[in-house]
């Protein structure tokens, strides 16, 4: 082989230095699993290898990155220093296998390979620590978990320099920010510490509700309920109604002459597990009614409240504002669709030439066809 290549090539060859890791090494390991390294070595008669177990609790609050390859060593004193003898040729190259049985216990570690004026680095870490979060009305709760999705229990939570420990059963409660956005969180347990990014957020509520008027008790001078089932949200999740303070209802109710009559009731009662009641007096000629429930929450964050409200609008007796005298409905029945001619007392408009434009999601044409209702005002269209 030297035949075919120049002196110059030759001398390069000889003078080459290898020490490299091969792409099949590992780099994430398992608490228990064995730390093995694999490198092409060429051309190093003595090999020092220096093994250092990084404080990532320090490393990970001082500088808010992971640790890499680029991690400023010098001055620091390894936790283990080994060192090997090769007697080989300079032009051979050989794999050599390394083991790590020191590295027992979770942790991250950098270990420096350097021979004859070249060093590789090659950083191993051994187990991690990661996070389950949920919203609350305290906060943010963190829940730890280790590579083994365990729950680790005695953790500590660090967001800028500020410590929060866990509670008896393991969760961490994290206030909501005054300054949302992407935070640094570092995760530390037993000497060990994992880095993480999150999104501190912030105390933001919202105040649903569903209200329900049955339009058939909508008649003059009796009585109608009002069905409220309302939800808070905080940051989109679902919480307790218990943390509502100065809860109330408002009805405000128009009739055709425009004129409002509003009913305000304080301390209107919530209940987490069905919907809340109130009946009002219906006016004569209803025409809109309007459904507000009010109510104030204290947020943690700003120590302000913050009021909230969630409303509805329903539309009664419309036709009665137009000169029209009757409508139509189109209804489904278990095996067809109907379309109703009623007038304004619901009674059936028979014999009625109805002009019907139907048209179909998946089709471009519009039929056009012209129907008239049977005796009880219907119109079958199958």
């Amino acid at each position: 082989w030297y035949a075919m290549l120049r002196p110059d090539e030759v001398q390069a060859l000889k003078d080459r230095i290898d020490l490299d890791f091969l792409p099949t090494n590992q780099s994430q390991f398992g608490v228990e699993d064995e730390v093995k390294l694999d490198l092409d070595i060429k051309n190093i008669d003595k090999l020092i290898v220096r093994v250092f177990r990084i404080n990532t609790e320090n490393y990970y609050r001082q500088t808010g990155r992971p640790v890499n390859t680029d991690i400023e060593l010098d001055g620091l004193v390894p936790n283990e220093e080994l060192a090997f003898e090769y007697d080989e040729p300079s032009e051979r190259r050989v794999r050599r296998t390394f083991t790590f049985p020191q590295l027992d216990r979770r942790g991250v570690y950098v270990i420096d390979f350097i021979g004859n004026g070249v060093s590789s680095r090659a950083v191993i870490r051994k187990g991690t620590l990661r996070y389950l979060t949920r919203t609350h009305a305290a906060g943010q709760v963190f829940t730890i978990v280790d590579e083994s999705h365990q729950q680790v229990k005695g953790a500590t939570l660090w967001v800028a320099d500020k410590e929060y420990s866990a509670e008896p059963d393991g969760r961490i409660v994290i206030p909501f920010s005054t300054q949302p956005g992407p935070a640094t969180l570092v995760i530390v347990h037993e000497g060990f510490a994992a880095l993480h990014k999150f999104e501190h957020q912030a105390e933001n509520y919202r105040l649903q509700s569903a209200f329900y008027v049955d339009r058939e008790s909508l008649l003059k001078h009796r009585e109608a309920p009002i069905l409220v089932r309302p939800r808070l949200l905080l940051n989109g999740t679902p919480i307790g109604l218990d943390v509502l303070e100065e809860i109330s209802l408002k009805v405000t109710s128009t009739d055709h002459e425009g004129t409002q009559t509003t009913q305000v009731i304080d301390d209107f009662e919530l209940l987490p597990d069905r919907e809340s009641t109130h009946s009002i007096q219906v006016p004569a000629r209803l025409r809109h009614l309007l459904v507000e429930l009010r109510g104030r929450v204290e947020q943690l964050s700003t120590g302000k409240p913050l009021p909230l409200t969630a409303s509805q609008q329903f539309g009664i007796n419309q036709i009665e504002q137009q000169p029209r005298t009757d409508d139509l409905h189109f209804i489904r029945t278990n095996d067809s669709y109907v379309i109703e001619a009623l007038g304004r007392s619901g009674e059936p408009r028979a014999r009625q030439v109805i002009q019907c434009e139907l048209k179909h999601r998946d089709f471009t044409e519009t039929v056009r066809v012209q129907l008239q209702s049977n005796d009880r005002g219907q119109l079958d269209l199958g």
